[in-house]
């Protein structure tokens, strides 16, 4: 496996078979909830062959998904700053190469000025306030003149577990005990400094046509259950990560994971779903 840098994913995500199918998932999950892969505003400004890019690539399904739409003459390149969950190369299309790379420390002066798109999606977990800027400006030196920029982030600090008041179904204060012990920490981590500071940042450093849109998770109802699986370990890991900085007056894993099962259970049921803001922000580089 390679790595470059400090991997903070795995301090509150295992990188395992089970995540690759549940990041897998979600990646379905937030294209149909989204209702995009790429903004259509891009799909109408970009070449009929684009070379694009896939930050925080993951599992790659992101650019294995995009390929199956475009000629194979385009060109797809994945980065991501471990390759743990890249699939086998013999499992890709020849247009889809994979690299080992920090979005934070910046990519090799190779790719830059090489992209028409650089898509980014779900840093949140790996930024702190000062990386914004830092991976907007490595971002932008990737784009050809007039090449665009899609980042997609959840809003944490705006996710809770929505109670259906509408059906008859008794929940469990498993819901009430983990909104208390996550919400702290979520706040603490300041993970929605970006909804109101990421375009400002995009626009100082010279990007152009800097637009936001906000969708929500809850969207389309017949999707909230597929909302909550997508969420649900990432849940459980960041509730054993807050006990476990507690020392001996934290909750053990084995009943963090009962309870979580007890919420999985209502959320089977119908009672009660994830909810958080999804933020999309367009921005383009000039044509000089």
């Amino acid at each position: 496996m390679d790595s470059v840098g400090e991997d903070a994913y795995v301090k509150w995500m295992a990188r395992d078979p089970a995540e690759t199918e549940r990041l897998n998932s979600q990646h379905e999950f937030l294209k149909k909830t989204i209702g995009h892969l790429l903004h259509p505003t891009i799909q109408s400004s970009m070449p009929a062959e684009p070379r694009i890019a896939d930050i925080a690539t993951g599992t790659c399904i992101t650019l294995r998904d995009l390929a199956s739409t475009f000629p194979p003459t385009c060109r797809f390149d994945g980065f991501d700053i471990s390759s743990a969950q890249y699939p086998p190369a013999a499992d890709l299309p020849s247009n889809i190469k994979l690299h080992v790379a920090d979005a934070k420390a910046g990519l090799p002066t190779e790719f830059h000025s090489q992209y028409d798109v650089v898509n980014i999606r779900y840093l949140i977990a790996a930024m702190h306030e000062d990386d914004w800027p830092v991976v907007s400006q490595n971002m932008l030196k990737l784009l050809k003149p007039g090449g665009w920029l899609q980042w997609i982030e959840p809003d944490l600090g705006s996710a809770f577990t929505a109670l259906r008041g509408d059906i008859n179904i008794p929940t469990s204060s498993a819901v009430e005990e983990a909104a208390d012990a996550i919400g702290p920490a979520v706040r603490q981590q300041k993970y929605s400094f970006f909804t109101t500071e990421l375009a400002n940042i995009m626009q100082a450093e010279g990007y152009e046509s800097v637009t936001h849109e906000v969708v929500s998770t809850d969207r389309l109802p017949e999707l909230r259950a597929a909302g909550w699986n997508t969420m649900r370990r990432p849940y459980q890991q960041f509730w054993e990560g807050v006990e476990a900085a507690k020392g001996e007056k934290g909750k053990s894993k084995e009943y963090v994971a009962k309870r979580i099962g007890e919420i999985a259970e209502v959320a089977k049921a119908g009672a009660v779903y994830f909810r958080s803001n999804i933020h999309v922000f367009l921005a383009r580089k000039s044509m000089e």
